[in-house]
């Protein structure tokens, strides 16, 4: 029983559930003091109309998972964006919007090696040359923004104005000293997820401000979302080490690291996807890129999907079969790209 448990838990990545409560909790603060509505409207006034509003709104997840990682940039972006689209007025736009967001941060986050997971451990794990990883991934990333942009660009209804609707938001509170304080805590998040800081060190130091500024926001966090993503660690985990799997990788693999890189995320995600096939192949940039290309799929074959899915729902009138359904297409179509990136390549 003992041997079970420690395999059960050795399945779970403490380290991103660390990171994900910690910034769940900071941007819970910045919320509260009313930073969120108030960048919405300063948003909102900018946009010249829909397709600026949508163009900004996705291409900040894009280019931010760079820095932050997908997952980040989706717990950050995907409320914001919520936010946003109902008080111009847009909701009927928020599945295609957030559909769009995920889309972007999981393509953004491959254009760099602390983008997401998998390149930090594949970009250390074959010892690659920043050429050789830009000349990987680099294709990618500019087809899936070139893709982004004429998917929104073509939108029906780009022309329309934007304007703020009045509704009853966070009335914004100057507050400097905790406004330093927790953009302190979004710093030192940040550097947990480029692994300078200790993420347990970096939760503890969120946990104390919180609970010492307003300990009501301990309960904004969404733990549901938390206890989903130890499941699926779990389910994912016992998947990789299926004797059948296992034994037979080597001959399917070699030769096939792309379509492999995809096919396995689908089913395990493509963190564990990485790690698993990385064990096979000598061929470590091709892996990459199916890994990353991957990422597009099923709900499970990104987990920072499972985010965005998980917001969306929480939403007035959310229709999770719709956004389900408009995921996935939009995910075929962007993966049938990569697709055609990869055979141009190769």
């Amino acid at each position: 029983m003992e041997l079970v448990s420690r395999f059960i838990i050795k399945q779970i990545n403490f380290d991103t559930l660390a990171i994900l409560l910690s910034l769940m909790l900071v941007v819970a603060g910045f919320t509260k003091l009313g930073y969120i509505d108030l960048l919405a409207e300063k948003i909102i006034d900018k946009a010249r109309n829909r397709r600026s509003l949508f163009l900004m709104l996705v291409f900040a997840c894009f280019f931010s998972s760079m820095l932050v990682t997908n997952d980040v940039a989706l717990i950050i972006m995907v409320p914001f964006a919520v936010g946003v689209l109902t008080r111009s007025g847009n909701t009927d736009s928020l599945i295609d919007v957030v559909v769009l967001q995920t889309v972007a941060a999981n393509l953004g986050s491959m254009a760099t090696p602390i983008g997401n997971p998998q390149n930090v451990y594949l970009f250390r794990f074959y010892g690659m040359s920043i050429s050789q990883f830009f000349g990987a991934v680099l294709p990618y990333a500019a087809a899936a923004f070139i893709l982004l942009f004429a998917v929104i660009f073509l939108k029906k209804g780009g022309d329309k104005s934007v304007e703020l609707v009045s509704e009853n938001y966070t009335e914004f509170h100057m507050n400097p000293l905790m406004t330093f304080v927790y953009a302190v805590c979004l710093i030192i998040c940040i550097l947990a997820v480029l692994g300078i800081l200790n993420v347990f060190i970096v939760l503890g130091i969120v946990i104390a401000v919180i609970l010492i500024s307003d300990a009501k926001l301990i309960r904004r966090a969404d733990y549901g979302l938390l206890i989903k993503f130890i499941i699926l660690f779990i389910l994912v985990g016992n998947l990789a080490e299926i004797p059948f799997i296992k034994d037979n990788l080597s001959k399917l693999t070699v030769g096939r690291e792309f379509l492999c890189g995809v096919a396995f995320s689908q089913v395990l995600s493509n963190v564990p996807a990485a790690i698993m096939l990385s064990r096979f192949t000598g061929n470590g940039t091709v892996l990459l890129e199916g890994v990353n290309a991957g990422g597009l799929g099923t709900l499970i074959a990104s987990m920072a999907s499972m985010i965005s899915l998980e917001y969306y729902g929480k939403t007035v009138n959310a229709d999770k079969k719709k956004y389900v359904i408009k995921f996935t297409a939009c995910n075929v179509l962007f993966l049938a790209v990569m697709a055609v990136v990869r055979l141009a390549k190769a």
